[in-house]
């Protein structure tokens, strides 16, 4: 069904009206012309709605901050979908390029060495209020 809009307006579906619908929040549907078919809106509601059911709470800042692991069981069935998109695609299938980016619910550790390099004459200037004098040659 997406492929045959325009990106403007799936942008403006998504942005408008499936994020708001999906979080339980007021969802306006964007008026332009090439959205005015109810069919459009019954279909992003049918996509929509698996969603918003295991969703099923009104997300907004404070439920985020007051409950984030709540959102994992969300994110993971969102994971779900993109694995099996990326599974049963076949090369060339030009349906479905570009795939959805996979991502990772939880942050991954590294084992990635990070080194500051510090100059004397910088550390002075914090613990005595001016820098070391320079010497010339």
């Amino acid at each position: 069904m997406f492929m045959s809009m325009t990106w403007k307006d799936v942008q403006s579906i998504v942005i408008k009206y499936a994020y708001q619908y999906v979080c339980q929040i007021e969802a306006v549907w964007p008026e332009q012309e090439s959205l005015e078919d109810p069919m459009i809106k019954q279909k992003i509601d049918e996509f929509c709605l698996p969603l918003k059911n295991k969703l099923n709470v009104r997300v907004s800042l404070k439920s985020l901050a007051d409950n984030p692991g709540f959102f994992v069981l969300m994110l993971f069935h969102i994971l779900t979908v993109f694995e099996r998109e990326h599974q049963y695609h076949q090369a060339f299938d030009v349906r479905r390029i570009p795939l959805p980016k996979l991502f990772n619910v939880f942050p991954s550790p590294t084992s990635h060495w990070r080194s500051v390099t510090l100059y004397i004459n910088e550390i002075s200037a914090f613990l005595q209020g001016q820098a070391l004098p320079s010497e010339k040659i």
